[in-house]
């Protein structure tokens, strides 16, 4: 388990900041807010497993009302494969395994609008089947969906990226409670 955020305490041994990641009061102590592309980096072989995990954060829109950007909050590989947990436009949030281009999976949760400066739950888990391949899910707000027969990721790949999806899709939002951790952690989905 990698606990990214607490709100007291510095950011652990070996996590990097691109960018002027702000410490605006959170939720509960001190959240980060992350706009015009910042964002920590991390190694992820720190954390990382490819066939169980899972990621979670609050998040606190700081995007203006009717945005319909993507704003990615936890990401790891590259546009060839990757996974990442992010804001889809006005109405989604998305957890999508990509194993390859043509080999991607993505469990969605529609949400609604989010107006500026109200915290969300956001959390998203994966693991390994016999039957199904690697069976994704998603909570937000208590909303739950999950998918199935995703693919494994072909390499682990080299950084984490927390707040941005490097320089593209910045989160332009507080976040909280950011936790990584290499073993599926998520309520039974019903």
């Amino acid at each position: 388990m990698l606990p990214l955020e607490s709100p007291d305490e510095p950011l652990p041994e070996g996590i990097t900041v691109s960018g002027t990641v702000q410490t605006p009061a959170g939720q509960a102590g001190k959240g980060r807010l992350f706009t015009g592309g910042a964002h920590y980096r991390l190694p992820t072989r720190s954390w990382f497993n490819p066939y169980e995990g899972a990621m979670s954060c609050r998040v606190r829109p700081e995007w203006p009302e009717g945005d319909a950007n993507r704003h990615a909050f936890i990401h790891l590989g590259d546009g060839e494969a990757h996974i990442t947990l992010f804001r889809h436009g006005d109405t989604h949030v998305l957890f999508v395994y990509k194993a390859n281009p043509s080999a991607w999976c993505g469990a969605s949760v529609r949400t609604g609008p989010w107006g500026p400066g109200t915290w969300h739950e956001v959390a998203a888990a994966w693991k390994q089947t016999e039957h199904d391949g690697i069976v994704l899910c998603l909570s937000v707000d208590g909303v739950k969906a999950t998918a199935s027969r995703a693919l494994p990721l072909p390499a682990i790949p080299d950084v984490t990226l927390i707040g941005s999806r490097g320089t593209t899709e910045p989160a332009t939002a507080t976040l909280s409670h950011i936790l990584l951790d290499g073993h599926f952690a998520l309520p039974e989905l019903g």
